[in-house]
């Protein structure tokens, strides 16, 4: 029998080790795990991030002005992040535009503010190794030196894309607990509509007020997963 004094004496690796031990004897008729099985993909992609930082809230509105032949989007974002030790974190900011031979795009985020000093960049070329021909890429990626503890950051970014660039995705980069994104605008012939997906839609609440939509999770949204506005003429 295992107990608990022997689960002390051993080392973190000897025991993520005999859980996949006894993992495998209880999925799987011999040791022999499929690399291509659900279990090896939770095990090693989604498992680890439980020993890594994660974001207690993300909360992001934009305001979004529609104008004749381009779109303007203000946004802004405030993340809480909890880290178990002082440690240094990148955090990359990205957004996919559609080529336009018609208006000029831009992307910049300004305004960077980690728990409480304000600091300013700004990203106004796109990615030159990015190979997509519909498609340009703006990022940058910033490095923070994360206390032990939460740890706030707030930043404003805005973008002007062709007015066909119809849809705006927003995804989390790392586990995030409470999840928020809300779109206005201003040009009575359009709408917009917003959509989450997450592992479990259950937990994704869509509400929609007079020219403004909002997307919030209360529950568990893993890397990869957030929301998608589309602007749509009326």
């Amino acid at each position: 029998m295992i107990t608990k004094d022997y689960l002390n004496t051993i080392s973190n690796d000897e025991k993520r080790a005999l859980i996949k031990k006894l993992q495998s004897s209880l999925y799987f008729k011999s040791e022999n795990i499929p690399e291509d099985s659900l279990y090896t993909r939770i095990h090693d992609k989604i498992l680890p991030l439980m020993d890594k930082e994660y974001l207690e809230k993300y909360s992001l509105h934009i305001d979004c002005s529609i104008q004749e032949s381009k779109i303007v989007k203000n946004m802004y974002h405030e993340l809480i992040i909890y880290s178990k030790h002082a440690k240094k974190f990148i955090l990359p900011f990205a957004i996919y535009i559609k080529k336009s031979d018609t208006v000029e795009d831009s992307y910049i985020v300004n305004e960077l503010e980690f728990n409480g000093e304000k600091q300013t960049y700004t990203c106004d070329k796109p990615d030159e190794d990015y190979e997509d021909g519909e498609v340009k890429r703006y990022s940058i990626t910033y490095e923070f030196d994360l206390k032990q503890g939460l740890n706030s950051i707030k930043y404003q970014s805005n973008s002007v894309v062709d007015i066909k660039d119809e849809e705006y995705a927003h995804r989390v980069s790392i586990p995030t607990k409470h999840y928020s994104a809300e779109i206005a605008w201003d040009n009575d012939d359009y709408r917009i509509e917003g959509y989450g997906f997450a592992l479990d839609n259950k937990s994704i609440i869509s509400k929609n007020y007079n020219k403004m939509c909002k997307i919030e999770v209360d529950d568990w949204l893993l890397p990869g997963e957030g929301c998608i506005f589309t602007i749509n003429k009326r």
